[in-house]
């Protein structure tokens, strides 16, 4: 496995005080830092921790024998401590003040295996650390996903907010622009106002001018996927004047009796579908 170069961008000193938790919380955020970017230091630290856990593995599994064992419980029965000499028996070497090499030698053994006990409690306990410092990257990657989450659905919510401004603005504008048409024949002196009538309700009016063009005015707009279609009347037969999807629509009026609406399916129909009313030239 490639390690990675060493340098300012690579903080290959700091990956064994980084498993031994011997970091403090500046330094350890900084590592983690690059190792959620860098997969090369991510490879190095793993090789590391999988160095540390072998050399436990390689400690000899053996014990003191029974003979030393022997000894050390021989000597702490009949042997006071080292602190208090004046209690030994004459002539031992506790009494001389000599170091007896005999009692030196078990508590070099007993060192070892506290120095030995140490390192796999230190291993150990690295080996936690490494395992919290990974808990601890995935509840941030967690924590990151959900805020990007987050995020796109107040983007799309942000982006529907303002689509549905538009369409208000839009439909604002709409009913400006035929207010002001209305407005404008209204004004007129020669307009004629005709109320288009269907089973006794007025669902609109149509306006004549003298010159035989006439404005559609209806109250409701015919809705998503329909069309209102205009038909001239005359002699009992019906000739299409267009569809329309708005609630304002002109047509040319000569040579037709009426005017009726009727609610078609979008783009219209070549006959009436749902007629809703007509309304008569005077």
């Amino acid at each position: 496995m490639t390690t990675p170069p060493p340098g300012r961008d690579h903080p290959l000193d700091e990956l064994v005080p980084y498993l031994l938790g011997e970091l403090d919380a500046m330094a350890r955020a900084a590592v983690d830092g690059h190792l959620d970017r860098c997969a090369s230091c991510r490879a190095e630290l793993a090789r590391l921790d999988a160095g540390f856990v072998a050399a436990v593995e390689a400690l000899p599994p053996t014990a003191p024998s029974d003979d030393v064992w022997a000894g050390i419980t021989a000597r702490v029965a009949v042997e006071p401590a080292p602190s208090t000499p004046a209690g030994a028996p004459a002539g031992s070497a506790a009494a001389r003040g000599v170091d007896d090499p005999a009692r030196r030698a078990p508590r070099r053994r007993s060192d070892g295996w506290a120095m030995r006990g140490l390192l796999v409690a230190s291993l150990a306990l690295a080996g936690a650390l490494g395992i919290w410092g990974a808990n601890q990257r995935q509840i941030a990657l967690d924590v990151r996903a959900e805020l990007a989450a987050a995020r796109a659905v107040a983007n799309a919510r942000t982006t529907e907010l303002l689509q549905t401004v538009d369409d208000l603005e839009a439909t604002v504008g709409a009913l400006t622009t035929e207010r002001t048409r209305v407005a404008g024949w209204l004004s007129e002196a020669e307009v004629a106002v005709a109320p288009i009538t269907g089973d006794g309700a007025a669902v609109g009016a149509v306006l004549y001018r003298s010159d035989g063009s006439a404005l559609v005015v209806m109250r409701d707009a015919p809705g998503p996927g329909r069309s209102l279609q205009a038909w001239g009347v005359a002699d009992g037969a019906v000739t299409s004047l267009g569809a329309f999807e708005g609630r304002v629509w002109e047509v040319a009026t000569a040579g037709f009796e009426a005017v009726a609406i009727s609610l078609e399916p979008l783009g219209g129909s070549a006959t009436p579908s749902e007629v809703l009313g007509a309304a008569p030239r005077s």
